[in-house]
């Protein structure tokens, strides 16, 4: 009797709990349905602008303190996808790490921006350009311009050893081209030291690279070649005139074609300057003229010199160049150097310094005035002059190796046969060309050096080459 009471108790309750538990669970399905679950932003895929098929990833911090705004593109190559990720995270890295060193206060405003550009997207390469912008302190930010280029087929970032062929020189080429190239500008030729230094034959100068469709793009950031307010400068360099130097598989038209329609750089070089034409590898010898010039002695010597891809120095004087303006203008239009030899040729160590230096500036100035270039180069008459007089004139001095002495009149094959006994690898050979035996004899040297594999170069050329041999063997 008494679990029968329990039942018809507990029976109700039950139904009436159901009843609750139906309600509330009817009133949140209600709740739910009037107030749907907010949804999050969907962020619009950004593509690149010119490559409409690469996504842009970005990695932005938007705060007045330590914030950043960077981007890199997303390729179907992972590897570099990865190599880019790195470079970009890096960036931020070093960005927090200096404002930590400089302790700026977080009421101060910071910021790093950091873009990219894709100058070159072929099957072979893809070359990107970044500009970082960092304002931490001062003024004005800090700009830095890098470019980087990976190959497709080995999925590695390319240093610039990387295009050419080795032992092939190719730095020493890329130096005296770019720094020829550059000092055509009359704003960069106002600083030729900084042009000189940011184009010496090191590979951190030409590290910023593209490889192009038919060239290799150069950028110089701002102040490596040029004053700051000149900015970053552009150098491109035709295949073609290194083919002979680059690797086979970045001059294959096919494959270092650009997906896209490319732009023509700013400034190509299309020619080697003469002076990149030396190969510091193989033997030089420098001949060089005195007394000049002359009518038809010069121009003979010019003649043969032009015929055998040779250069040589004469070294003029003031009295003789005066009569002769044109073959000086001609001497130096064919790649010739003018080197002083006084005015009149005196015993310099039998003159006062006033006068001996007279000698020297009254001839200069002429030389100035006909070329508008002015004399590096001094070779005193006789080979004689006192350490007072070299101090003061400050400029190198030039004797000789060989001579012959032609001056005595000998016979060409004299002449001839003098010198070649006598010549050897960085050779400076001493002619004259006011007689025409010397001329004559000089035309069957040139032709017997350049057919023994001597490269006839300048003073200067010399010079150089002889640098280039001493850093190589560092």
């Amino acid at each position: 009797m008494n679990s029968l009471k329990w039942r018809n108790f507990l029976i109700p309750l039950f139904c009436f709990s159901l009843l609750l538990i139906g309600f509330k669970f009817w009133g949140n399905e209600k709740k739910q349905a009037a107030e749907p679950p907010e949804k999050k932003p969907e962020v619009a895929i950004q593509y690149d602008k010119n490559y409409k098929t690469i996504e842009i990833n970005s990695y932005i911090k938007d705060e007045k303190h330590g914030g950043y705004w960077t981007s890199y593109p997303l390729l179907p190559d992972q590897s570099i996808t990865t190599a880019l990720k790195e470079y970009i995270t890096n960036k931020i890295s070093k960005y927090d790490q200096h404002i930590q060193k400089e302790n700026i206060p977080k009421t101060q405003e910071t910021s790093l921006h950091i873009s990219y550009t894709i100058t070159h997207y072929s099957k072979q390469t893809i070359s990107i350009l970044f500009e970082t912008f960092e304002y931490i302190t001062g003024p004005n930010g800090n700009t830095i311009t890098e470019s980087l280029t990976f190959d497709l087929q080995t999925h590695k970032r390319l240093s610039l050893k990387d295009l050419f062929q080795e032992n092939s020189n190719y730095l020493f080429l890329l130096s005296k081209t770019s720094y020829c190239e550059l000092m055509k500008d009359k704003k960069m030729a106002v600083d030729e030291v900084l042009v000189k230094q940011g184009t010496l034959p090191q590979e951190k100068n030409f590290q910023n690279f593209a490889v192009l469709n038919d060239s290799i793009l150069f950028y110089f950031p701002k102040n490596q070649v040029g004053a700051d307010d000149l900015g970053v400068q552009e150098l491109a360099i035709k295949k073609e005139i290194v083919k002979d130097k680059l690797l086979p598989t970045y001059l294959d038209k096919e494959k270092n074609k650009n997906l896209l329609a490319e732009a023509a750089p700013k400034k190509m070089v299309t020619e080697l300057p003469d002076v990149a034409k030396i190969d510091p590898s193989k033997k030089v010898i420098a001949l060089t003229f005195d007394d000049g010039p002359s009518n038809k002695p010069t121009k003979k010597i010019l003649k043969a010199l032009k015929k055998n891809n040779g250069h040589a120095t004469f070294f003029v004087l003031g009295e003789r160049i005066q009569y002769y303006p044109s073959i000086i203008q001609q001497t130096i239009e064919e790649g010739h150097e003018i080197g002083n030899h006084s005015w009149n040729h005196p015993l310099l160590t039998k003159m006062k310094k006033k006068k001996a230096l007279k000698e020297f500036q009254d001839t200069d100035d002429l030389i100035k005035e006909i070329t508008g270039r002015e004399s590096t180069l001094i070779r005193p008459p006789y080979g004689a002059i006192q350490n007072e007089l070299k101090k003061e004139l400050d400029k190198e001095i030039v004797l000789w190796t060989i001579d012959p002495e032609d001056w005595k009149q000998p016979t060409k094959k004299k002449i001839v046969e003098k010198v070649m006994k006598e010549a050897k690898d960085e050779s400076i050979i001493l002619l004259h060309d006011i007689y025409d035996k010397s001329a004559d004899a000089a035309v069957e040297i040139i032709e017997k050096l350049t057919k023994e594999g001597y490269q006839l170069v300048t003073i200067s050329q010399l010079r150089e080459v002889q640098e280039e041999r001493k850093l190589l063997e560092n």
